[in-house]
């Protein structure tokens, strides 16, 4: 991990962490010529240190970034038997409509805070719901047996959820 070049881990990783900021194809470009600067790297260890596995492993990682580099600079079109090109010939029902945007995916953080956002949202709604059926039993009781029925602790609390539907209007 210590050497940050394209095919390599540190070399991915880099362009995994920079591909949420510049997108793929920067991120990965940004990646390959860390890869061209690694192979520098290790190729003057191999020619100062006459180490033939290390001059090995900077001409792999030389024809990885090349091969990454021809791929990003000819569309990407990365398949096995060659891209073909369909406008001639092929017909989409797809043509006459505006491609769609995007959909970025959502993150895990984000995931986790709307779901939190949402379990809030819930244990209000049900504590509001609660107060409500309190506060309407309460006044049945008012109207049954008068005010001076309740007691100091539903007083208080009918003062509390009134003036919090006084606030809310």
């Amino acid at each position: 991990m210590l050497l940050v070049g394209f095919p390599l881990d540190g070399g991915r990783m880099l362009q995994a962490v920079l591909w949420r900021y510049v997108g793929y194809r920067q991120a990965t470009f940004f990646a390959v010529v860390a890869g061209f600067v690694v192979v520098l790297v290790v190729s003057m260890y191999a020619i100062i240190m006459k180490e033939v596995l290390a001059f090995a492993l900077a001409l792999f990682i030389a024809s990885a970034c090349y091969h990454q580099w021809v791929v990003l600079e000819t569309g990407g079109d990365d398949v096995l038997f060659g891209a073909y090109d369909f406008s001639q010939g092929y017909t989409s029902l797809e043509r006459d409509q505006p491609p769609s945007p995007p959909r970025r995916k959502v993150s895990w953080w984000q995931r986790w805070q709307q779901r939190r956002l949402a379990r809030k949202v819930q244990r209000e709604q049900d504590t509001r719901e609660a107060e409500e059926r309190r506060l309407d039993a309460l006044l049945e009781k008012v109207q049954r047996e008068g005010i001076s029925a309740l007691t100091e602790e539903e007083k208080r609390f009918m003062k509390r959820v009134s003036d919090r539907y006084r606030n809310r209007n």
